[in-house]
């Protein structure tokens, strides 16, 4: 009756209902069923009429009727299925604040709707809580739980809360054990991943894919690869079939750790399985082969990947960079064209390494007409765009148009990072403009620029150069009493000027100081020292 009624369009509201079936009963002098309403309840959150429920659950509070724990666990449930997390949230603290009965179901639906939600946080709180209030947990609870702290990841905990599942009896899943072994992995604690492991496979639950793959990288992130090859050789010995992850992760570790021979030969198996590798696998592969100078290697598996259709931005990023690293700037833009064949928009990262590539050869007006194009497309140059253009423009001697393009990332609120300040400090002494390096060094300063060697290094540098030895050590003693350390190249520079000045005996005092801080010369400080004697005829004097 009480459902018909509730899905009948002329039903009043829940709280008028409550109200005459309380006054119903004092006015027939009969004590008030507790079902009675609690069938309500769960008439109105069956209907769907939450508002009413709402309602109903107030007013039955207010009236000191109990509602029943599998009535509040039936409309959590239904208000997390229609994603109103923050209503049940706000159910779930109104039955805690007002002392309303509920169980390890009512805490298990909110933990859950909180993982769901992305609040790892909020869904541990929720089991701290119903712990500390003597709520009887069961081990759905604590696996929960533990996903919960692996998010964040908390391996600690997790490993606490196994040790609490085991003492009581409960054997976790599979799924349980992978979770805690994939927060140790991430943590970087391989010897709780494999302890956890091992309880694992005692317990009765086999190897799985998921717990191998963890621990594979956890092997490899600590710098044991071998480890990681070798129970990738073993799981497969036993008939578990690795997958794409599997084989991502040990191509990644092969990468990392030089092993690029037997990075091909897992990319060849891996295909053999099946498994055709996708683009992240392809570029890994890319830029291992190129790191250690396999260029060859390099190219055939770009050239497989376009075939194939995989090639993404990064895979002709990769080949775009080191091809203009290595000055070779024409094959770059063949590797560009084949990108915009392709159908591939190039991104900031793109054109960044081709106008470096033309920068390094000197070829501004290439360099300029490929940032027009870029700025063309709706693509913004970041900081690091202006830095190349910048050094591209000193290094040619255009100091102008080096200065406009400082002057033109200032005016776009693009703020220069020390790589710019830097650049553009040696710029300016490159061209014999060190007084003005040093009154923009001094400018940088007050903006929050913080020099370090290179900064110094520069202007030592570019005053030696102009045959200005005095400003140099005056450089060189600022650059002490700031806190700054002196290297190597910057001693070599003033044993060079002093050498220039026909100085000897302070090169060689500069020298002795530059022992006294444990530096070594290096064959350029040598080559400055031999040098200086030959110039004063002293054939025979030993370092």
């Amino acid at each position: 009756m009480l459902n018909r009624y509730v899905l009948g369009d002329s039903s009043p509201s829940s709280c008028i209902l409550v109200d005459h079936l309380v006054d119903c009963s004092k006015r027939f002098e009969f004590d008030s069923d507790s079902r009675i309403f609690n069938y309500l309840l769960n008439s109105y959150v069956r209907a769907g009429r939450f508002n009413d429920s709402f309602d109903c659950f107030d007013r039955m509070i207010e009236s000191n009727i109990e509602p029943w724990v599998m009535c509040i666990n039936v409309f959590l449930t239904a208000l997390v299925r229609k994603n109103m997390i923050a209503e049940a949230r706000g159910l779930y603290n109104n039955v805690v604040s007002r002392g309303v009965n509920y169980d390890c179901c009512t805490v298990e639906t909110m933990m859950r709707a909180c993982l769901n939600d992305g609040k790892a946080d909020e869904a541990e709180r929720y089991f701290w809580e119903a712990k500390a209030s003597f709520i009887k947990l069961d081990a759905a609870n604590y696996s929960t739980a533990i996903q919960a702290v692996c998010r964040k990841p908390n391996s600690n905990v997790a490993c606490e809360l196994l040790n609490e599942m085991t003492k009581m009896g409960w054997v976790p899943s599979v799924g349980t054990f992978a979770c805690i072994i994939g927060a140790c992995v991430k943590q970087g604690n391989m010897v709780d991943a494999l302890k956890v492991k091992d309880e694992m496979v005692s317990s009765g639950k086999p190897m799985n894919l998921i717990v191998a793959t963890s621990l594979m990288k956890g092997y490899y992130m600590a710098g044991d690869l071998d480890s990681a090859l070798n129970l990738f050789d073993k799981i497969v010995r036993d008939g578990l079939e690795p997958n794409m992850v599997t084989y991502s992760v040990l191509i990644e570790g092969c990468f990392r750790g030089g092993k690029m021979e037997r990075a091909s030969e897992l990319c060849t198996q891996m295909k053999l399985a099946g498994i055709q590798p996708s683009v992240y696998i392809v570029n890994s592969l890319i830029r291992g082969f190129l790191g250690v100078h396999l260029w060859e290697e390099a190219f055939k598996h770009f050239d497989e990947a376009v075939e194939c259709g995989i090639a993404n931005v990064f895979t002709y990023n990769n080949m775009i960079c080191w091809l203009c690293k290595e000055g070779k700037v024409d094959e770059a833009c063949s590797v560009w064209k084949k990108m915009v064949n392709e159908g591939v928009e190039p991104s900031v990262v793109s054109y960044n390494n081709l106008i470096l590539g033309h920068c390094r050869k000197g070829n501004m007006d290439l360099a300029s007409r490929l940032f027009s194009e870029m700025l063309g497309t709706g693509l913004k140059a970041n900081v690091l765009t202006y830095s190349i253009l910048i050094d591209g423009y000193f290094r040619k001697g255009e100091t102008e148009q080096a200065l406009g393009m400082f002057d033109q990332m200032v005016d776009l609120g693009i703020s220069p990072t020390d790589f710019t300040f830097n650049t553009f400090i040696n710029g300016l002494c490159k061209v014999g403009r060190t007084s003005d390096a040093m009154d923009m060094l001094n400018k940088f300063v007050e903006k929050g620029f913080i020099p370090n060697c290179m900064s110094y290094n520069s202007i030592i540098d570019g005053f030696i150069k102009e045959g200005d030895i005095t400003s140099a050590l005056a450089v060189y003693r600022e650059m002490c009493e700031c806190g700054v350390t002196p290297n190597v190249v910057t001693y070599t520079s003033l044993i060079h000027g002093f050498c220039k000045s026909n100085n000897i005996d302070l090169a060689l005092k500069m020298r002795d100081e530059m022992t006294m801080k444990g530096l070594q010369l290096d064959v350029t400080a040598y080559g400055v020292l031999i040098d200086g004697f030959c110039k004063r005829r002293d054939m025979e004097k030993r370092m």
